[in-house]
């Protein structure tokens, strides 16, 4: 977007030096789709923790239980930033699509680790990490056949650049989340 608005600047600076009744147009301008793709990942962000917050609330009645995945959201979305920022990614329309999609699959991923995890320790009276442990597998193969489509096409070669930046998007919130709910917050 910068560079964008660099280049506009720089039209109207040298614009005065035109022969007369020459001017110049701008013919796809992508820099409003930007602002309104990053417009709606903050929105989606906003709904999705309060969404967080409030069904595990509802089902769990446990205020720390929920604090988990309401706190795990934003923490792994930097995560999410910062290997787009460690892969050279800039920020565009492909990318906040990706971003938005990795939302979706971390709030799934929170509540259904967090519940799981609430039942098996009020069932069989385990300790956090001892009810993590025996839904490791499962919650494993069920985050992995989530994003099938990112490990795959890791491989595969791309006529563009464009489809490896969302893969690393979406792709990145998995290790960041996988055991974090319940190892480091759940005491």
């Amino acid at each position: 977007m910068a560079t964008a608005e660099r280049v506009i600047s720089r039209l109207n600076e040298l614009s005065q030096y035109f022969p007369h009744g020459l001017e110049y147009k701008v013919a796809y301008e992508t820099t409003s789709f930007v602002k309104a793709s990053i417009t709606d990942v903050v929105k989606t962000l906003l709904e999705a923790i309060a969404l967080v917050f409030l069904v595990m609330y509802l089902f769990l009645q446990n205020f720390r239980a929920t604090l988990i995945p309401t706190i795990a959201v934003p923490v792994v979305l930097m995560g999410t930033f910062a290997v787009l920022y460690a892969c050279g990614y800039s920020i565009n329309t492909l990318t906040m699509f990706a971003v938005v999609l990795a939302i979706g699959l971390l709030v799934d991923d929170a509540i259904v680790v967090v519940e799981n995890v609430e039942r098996i320790m009020s069932e069989e009276g385990l300790s956090p990490r001892e009810a993590d442990a025996k839904i490791n597998g499962a919650d494993s193969g069920r985050a992995d056949r989530l994003s099938p489509w990112c490990y795959r096409r890791y491989l595969c070669r791309w006529p563009s650049s464009a489809a490896p930046p969302a893969r690393s998007t979406a792709n990145s919130r998995l290790p960041s989340s996988r055991r974090w709910y319940c190892r480091c917050w759940w005491r």
